[in-house]
């Protein structure tokens, strides 16, 4: 159960981002789970990043902040990492 709402997690996640997307087929997430929680890793292309990131990571930050509140009520500690160099 607790696999499934991590895919869950993952969608919706997928489903906040895509609108910020110019390129969607170059977007990647991945997840892995160790004793912190569920790490969700986002691949996009470099012409995204700073779309998705936002002035001064506003976007981003409001991003995690969806993400986190909706892992907490399914009982999962999840945070989100995009790498610089995709």
């Amino acid at each position: 159960m607790e696999d499934q709402n991590r895919k869950d997690l993952k969608k919706y996640l997928e489903a906040l981002i895509s609108p910020f997307l110019g390129s969607p087929d170059s977007f990647e997430c991945n997840f892995s789970v160790d004793a912190m929680g569920t790490l969700y890793v986002i691949k996009i292309a470099k012409n995204d990043f700073g779309r998705v990131i936002g002035r001064g990571g506003e976007t981003i930050k409001a991003i995690k902040y969806l993400l986190r509140a909706a892992g907490l009520s399914n009982g999962i500690r999840a945070s989100i990492r995009v790498p610089e160099n995709n």
